[in-house]
């Protein structure tokens, strides 16, 4: 029998838009690398500089 008691959560996140968006949306989404989520969702970072840098389009 599988065990089916998950749940998904997902958060978006976005950033100013570059140059080629300019004309459709004023945000576009961010997509961290593989190597940034643990740092990304570590509690025990709390360098807002560190993790902002993170957040290139």
């Amino acid at each position: 029998m599988i065990n089916c008691n998950f749940s998904m959560k997902y958060i978006q996140l976005t950033s100013s838009k570059n140059r080629r968006l300019w004309n459709i949306h004023d945000r576009m989404p961010v997509i961290l690398k593989r190597e940034d989520e643990a740092l990304w969702l570590d509690r025990e970072v709390q360098e807002g500089e560190l993790l902002e840098s993170l957040l290139l389009p």
